[in-house]
């Protein structure tokens, strides 16, 4: 009788670790099937013993989804260690022997559905020395040996490379050629000619037909200076303060400037033509320089100079005044502000000065400003003309201490045709006197008797 045949002896005893996956389940079931083909006596135990494969089966069922997270994680970690290069075999062959030794520590894994679960948390449990050693690339110094190589960081700097500038050649012709002309009108009519010469690195330099040296810098040759126009400047009066030849309105110049080296290999002479034209003429109005300024009863006379430096004439059309009285009496006669013809001497335009408001600050003092008065007269060209100005019907108060004064001074002139610029130069004429205490003493040396300035 042959002896039977148990389980153990048709399966070998084998030790099993936890289940590696489909590929074990298949395994055993083969080896089972070959069993059974074997011998018929072994059906009993061996569903016995299918029934554990099958529960062993369905555990690694349940926990793959864990296994498969745990993969994921140590992917992901090597991928941070490492995130340029492709996964070696190495790699990945390490990363499936961490899964194994993490399943296999612990009983009861770390659930991918907990909130609190990270990474961290997985990486805690990795034995040392399983993950694979990345190798970094050395810092390399700077040193003799590769002092001659360029390391790029790969970051572009806005910062702009500063360049030295070329130096500047200075040469007579380089500095005609940079030579502009400036006009500007003098106070007494004709133009005055200032030239501004760019010396490059050395800055600006003005200088006028006064000069006879040009310098620009110690380390740059000077230069002597000629010039001559056609037609000709007006030159200087002997003594006068400003030396400049003045230059005509309305004409045109040409003037021929030359610049000679006073030191180098080259001094040959450099010349140049300016060619320019002088603006219109101005307009001037002053006081007379002599005039009566002692306020008297009834009539006081004055008037303003007009100076027409143009080449062409100007005709005047209106007059901004602001005019002022104090210690007059206006309550028994008119006080008459009266322009005149210069050439008829009849009346241009007449203005009320009792009518003016009463100046507050000041007592037995009327004030206006801005006052408009319409006029019409003409200066010839290149000449002068006056404008006489009357007051009529002045009655002093005479009270001590209060000064009669009468000012009228002109703020604004208007003409029919543009001009260079109308200069008001102390355009103001006022009379005055003084109330004097006690009677007129004809012998005194001191006082308004003594100067004149008392009312008589």
């Amino acid at each position: 009788m042959k002896p039977i045949r148990v389980v153990q002896d048709i399966v070998r005893p084998k030790t099993v670790g936890k289940p590696r996956g489909g590929k074990a389940v298949v395994m055993h079931l083969k080896n089972a099937a070959n069993a059974v083909s074997r011998s018929f006596s072994v059906k009993i135990p061996f569903f016995v013993w299918l029934v554990i494969i099958l529960a062993e089966g369905g555990y690694m069922v349940k926990t793959s989804p864990e296994i498969i997270s745990y993969l994921s994680t140590f992917q992901w970690s090597a991928a941070w260690v490492k995130p340029d290069g492709p996964a070696s075999t190495l790699q990945e062959a390490m990363i499936a022997q961490n899964v194994v030794v993490l399943s296999s520590a612990t009983s009861s894994p770390v659930s991918t559905s907990t909130p609190n679960a990270t990474s961290s948390d997985a990486l805690s449990l990795i034995e040392p020395g399983l993950l694979p050693m990345v190798q970094m690339s050395p810092f390399i110094p700077v040193s003799a040996a590769t002092s001659g190589k360029v390391f790029s960081s790969g970051i572009k700097s806005n910062k702009s490379k500063s360049t030295s500038a070329a130096p500047t050649v200075i040469t007579a012709a380089s500095l005609l050629d940079a030579t502009t002309i400036s006009m500007r009108e003098r106070y007494d009519g004709p133009y005055k000619i200032t030239l501004i010469t760019d010396a490059g690195t050395y800055g600006k330099v003005t200088w006028d037909f006064t000069a006879t040296t040009l310098t620009i810098s110690k380390s740059v040759p000077s230069f002597s200076i000629s010039f001559s126009c056609n037609p000709p400047p007006n030159q200087p009066v002997p003594g006068a303060f400003d030396q400049n030849p003045t230059f005509n309105v309305r004409t045109s110049y040409a003037c021929t400037i030359s610049l000679t080296p006073l030191s180098g290999n080259d001094q040959q002479t450099q010349s140049k033509q300016f060619s320019f034209a002088t603006d219109a003429g101005q307009l001037i109005v002053t006081s007379p320089s002599s005039m009566n300024t002692v306020l008297t009863d009834n009539t006081n006379s004055g008037g303003f100079v007009f100076t027409n430096d143009d080449t062409e004439p100007i005709t005047v059309t209106g007059l901004d005044i602001d005019a002022s009285y104090r210690g007059l009496n206006i309550t028994e006669n008119p006080l008459i502000l009266r322009f005149e013809d210069p050439a008829t001497e009849t009346s241009l335009a007449d203005y009320h000065l009792e009518d003016l408001a009463a100046d507050p600050s000041t007592s037995y003092a009327h004030t206006g400003t801005d006052i408009q008065i319409p006029v019409s007269f003409t200066v010839p060209a290149s000449s002068q003309k006056m404008l006489p100005v009357d007051i009529l019907g002045v009655h002093r108060l005479g009270i001590y201490g209060i000064d009669p004064t009468i000012t009228i001074a002109l703020r604004q002139v208007t003409t029919n045709q543009n001009v260079n610029r109308i200069a008001l130069n102390s355009a103001k004429i006022s009379w005055s006197c003084i109330v004097p205490l006690g009677a007129y003493d004809p012998n005194a040396t001191s006082g308004p008797y003594a100067s004149g300035q008392a009312c008589q």
